[in-house]
């Protein structure tokens, strides 16, 4: 009985210390994958214009002179809302505006560094919005209008 209860308590700890060292890994890789999206992040919102946007491929088929505001649509999740609410404020501003659920890109214009850029924006708080090639995750009105009307930008007011 004894010898029973020996080799259980063995296996119980072998057990336990196997545990102990895939949470260890698990811990470590899911640090360290935060800790670089989060400095992803940082890098590119260190090259972002005043208004918070960045320099990105316009999706495809997108108007010049219109904005794209990007989030699900009828959802009534506080991201998709505010997404609406920002269509129809650039809208009633006579800002041509797409309220849009995906952006689409082809394949051939986009290399390495240009995907990360654009996952980086991507995995970013919503509403995302595309400005004249360039974008800002879930910018405030005032910016996005500041971006449209910036100097040398594409741009027709209604």
């Amino acid at each position: 009985m004894c010898l029973v209860l020996g080799l259980v308590g063995a296996v119980s700890v072998k057990m336990l210390s196997s545990l102990a060292v895939v949470g260890a890994v698990w811990g470590g890789y899911h640090l360290f994958t935060v800790h670089q999206a989060a400095r992803a992040m940082r890098d590119l919102l260190a090259t972002s214009d005043v208004n918070g946007f960045v320099e990105v491929l316009p999706p495809a088929n997108q108007a010049l002179d219109t904005v794209y505001v990007v989030a699900a649509q009828n959802c009534p999740h506080a991201d998709a809302q505010n997404a609406d609410q920002l269509a129809k404020s650039l809208g009633r501003q006579g800002i041509p505006v797409a309220r849009v659920s995906s952006v689409s890109y082809p394949s051939q214009q986009i290399d390495r560094a240009t995907m990360n850029r654009l996952m980086v924006v991507m995995n970013g708080p919503l509403p995302l919005v595309f400005v004249h090639g360039r974008a800002a995750m879930n910018p405030e009105m005032n910016q996005v209008v500041e971006e449209y009307l910036r100097p040398g930008s594409v741009r027709t007011l209604r």
